[in-house]
C-alpha cells in the first residue's frame, strides 16, 4: 500500500462521487493527468438533478380569468353606453344611457370579472345622459320661443 500523504497530487475521487467544497483544487500535473483524464471520459457522465419545484408562471393582470364566463350584461351596458352617447346629441340617446347605466350597475354586481366592460358602460352612459340634458336644455328656450310665436299669431286674426 502507498501512502498519498506525501504527493504533490491530490488522491482521485471514487467515481460517481462530487469533490466537497472545503477540499481545495489543485491543477492536475504530472504523470496522474493523463489517466484522471482517461478515466473520466470512459466514465459516462450522470444526469442533471431534476428542479426543486415547476417554474412558475408569471402574474398578467390584463388576462382574463377564464373565456367561458358569461359578460352578456356588461357587453350590453357597453353597447348602450355608446350608443346613448352618440345619439345624445340628437336628443334621443337619453333611454340608451339610462339603459346602460342599469345595465352597467347590474353587470357591477354579477359579473365583476367583466370589468373592463361594464365600467366602459356606466362611464358612457352617464355622459350620455349629461350630454342629452344639456342639450335638451339648450333646444327648450328655441322649443318655446317657436311655440310662442304660432300661439300669437291666432289671436291677431279676427275672422
Amino acid at each position: 500500500m502507498t501512502d498519498n500523504s506525501n504527493s504533490e497530487v491530490p488522491p482521485v475521487p471514487p467515481a460517481g462521487s462530487a469533490p466537497s467544497p472545503d477540499e481545495p483544487r489543485l491543477p492536475a500535473s504530472g504523470p496522474a493527468a493523463p489517466s484522471s483524464a482517461a478515466s473520466a471520459s470512459s466514465q459516462p457522465t450522470p444526469p442533471p438533478p431534476p428542479a426543486s419545484s415547476p417554474p412558475q408562471q408569471s402574474y398578467s393582470p390584463y388576462a382574463s380569468t377564464t373565456a367561458s364566463e358569461p359578460k352578456g350584461l356588461s357587453i350590453a351596458s357597453m353597447v348602450a353606453g355608446i350608443g346613448g352617447l352618440v345619439l345624445s346629441f340628437a336628443g334621443i340617446g337619453i333611454l340608451a344611457a339610462i339603459a346602460a347605466v342599469i345595465c352597467g350597475h347590474l353587470a357591477q354586481k354579477r359579473e365583476p370579472y367583466a370589468r373592463p366592460f361594464w365600467l366602459t358602460g356606466l362611464i358612457t352612459g352617464y355622459v350620455g345622459i349629461g350630454l342629452a340634458v344639456l342639450f335638451l336644455l339648450l333646444l327648450l328656450p328655441f322649443v318655446l320661443l317657436f311655440f310662442a310665436g304660432l300661439g300669437g299669431g291666432w289671436d291677431s286674426y279676427n275672422y
